[in-house]
C-alpha cells in the first residue's frame, strides 16, 4: 500500500542521512508494486544488483505471504502476482543478496506466514548464481547499528502458520518496526540488532488485533547472524543511482546552516530551474505519511525551508506527476 511505502523509504532516507557523517550515501531504491511485482522482476532487480563489500542493502516486503506444508523455513514465501509457483521465498533474498557479499543485508517480510496447501516447498538457496524530531546523537547509534556490524538480519511479521494483519495506514508490523528503529536513534533502545527485533517481537505480540474471528495476535520471528567490527570511519565512492538524489541534493542544500539564509536564498532561482520545472505543488505529509501538513508552491517550499532554524533534512517520498510529497526532520 501506497502510505506504508512512503513510511518505509521515509525512515530509510532519515537513517541513510545520518551515516553519510561516516562516509555513507544514499545510492537509490526501486519499488515494485501491483503488477509489476512479479517474480522475474524482482529476481532480475536483485541478481543485476551491483554493489561493493561496504554496502549495506534492505529488503522490505508488505503484502500476502505464505508456506507450504510441513516447511522447516521459518520464514515465509512472497505471494506475488503469478500464482503459487512463482511465490518467492524470503530466505532466497537473503541468500542471493548474500552472495554479493554485502557488509550488511537486511531482509524484511510484512506478511501472512500461514500454510496453504497450493504452495510448494522451493528451495532458498541459490541456483547458479507531522516531521521527525532528529538528535545529532542519532549518527553514532545508526552507525553502530548499520556500519559496525557485518553479516545479515531477517525478520518477518508472524512466526509460522500465522497471519498478519493490517490497521490503517500499513502493517501493524511496519509502524512497530520504525517506531523501534527511531527509539534506537534516540537512544532510546540499544543500537543491537538481537535488541531491536527482540522490542519488536515483544511489541507486536502484545497487540490484541480485532479480526473478524476475535480477538487474534501475530508474533515476528526473526534471525539474526552478525558480528561487530567497530569500523571507525569508511568513505565510498559516490555512485548514480536514486532518480531523485540530485533533487534531494538540492533541497538539503538549502538547509546548510554553515552558509548564510542570503547565499542559500540566492541559491533557489538555480535549484527551481533545474529541478522543478515539472512540479507544481509540494505537499508535506507526516510521519504517519498520510497525514498531510501543508500544501505550498515550490518556490514558497524552499524559501520556508532555507529560513527555518529548526529543519535538519527534507526526504522525498513520492513524485506523482507535479505534485511533490515530502517529510521533514528538524532538530526541534
Amino acid at each position: 500500500m501506497i502510505s506504508e511505502e512512503r513510511i518505509v523509504l521515509n525512515e530509510i532516507q532519515t537513517i541513510a542521512r545520518s551515516l553519510e557523517t561516516y562516509g555513507y550515501d544514499f545510492d537509490g531504491h526501486a519499488i515494485y508494486d501491483g503488477l509489476n511485482c512479479t517474480k522475474s522482476n524482482v529476481m532480475k532487480a536483485i541478481d543485476e544488483l551491483q554493489v561493493v563489500p561496504e554496502d549495506i542493502v534492505i529488503f522490505y516486503y508488505s503484502g500476502h505471504g505464505g508456506r507450504a506444508l510441513n516447511d522447516d523455513d521459518p520464514f515465509p514465501q512472497m505471494c506475488l502476482t503469478e500464482g503459487p509457483s512463482n511465490y518467492i521465498p524470503a530466505t532466497l533474498v537473503r541468500n542471493m543478496i548474500l552472495r554479493k557479499k554485502t557488509r550488511l543485508t537486511v531482509v524484511l517480510t510484512g506478511c501472512c506466514n500461514s500454510e496453504g496447501s497450493e504452495i510448494s516447498i522451493k528451495s532458498v538457496y541459490v541456483q547458479g548464481q507531522n516531521y521527525t524530531v532528529q538528535k545529532e546523537k542519532n549518527h553514532e547509534y545508526y552507525k553502530k547499528l548499520f556500519i559496525d556490524n557485518t553479516g545479515w538480519v531477517q525478520m518477518t511479521s508472524s512466526r509460522a502458520k500465522e497471519y498478519s494483519y493490517t490497521g490503517d495506514g500499513g502493517s501493524f508490523f511496519c509502524h512497530v518496526f520504525w517506531t523501534v528503529m527511531n527509539g534506537v536513534g534516540e537512544g532510546m533502545i540499544d543500537a543491537d540488532w538481537n535488541i531491536l527485533c527482540k522490542n519488536v517481537q515483544e511489541y507486536v505480540s502484545s497487540i490484541a488485533i480485532h479480526a473478524e474471528n476475535g480477538i487474534a495476535y501475530q508474533h515476528p520471528d526473526y534471525r539474526v547472524n552478525t558480528s561487530c567490527e567497530g569500523v571507525s570511519n569508511i568513505k565510498k565512492d559516490k555512485k548514480n543511482g536514486d532518480t531523485n538524489s540530485s533533487i534531494s541534493d538540492a533541497i538539503n542544500s538549502l538547509l546548510d546552516k554553515s552558509k548564510s539564509i542570503d547565499s542559500r536564498l540566492n541559491m533557489i532561482p538555480s535549484i527551481m530551474s533545474n529541478h522543478f520545472s515539472s512540479v507544481q505543488l509540494v505537499r508535506t505529509l507526516a510521519r504517519n505519511m498520510t497525514t498531510v501538513v501543508d500544501h505550498e508552491d515550490p518556490n514558497t517550499f524552499l524559501m520556508r525551508i532555507t529560513m527555518s532554524p529548526y529543519i535538519e533534512q527534507v526526504n522525498i517520498v513520492e513524485q506523482n506527476g507535479s505534485i511533490m510529497s515530502v517529510h521533514e526532520i528538524r532538530s526541534r
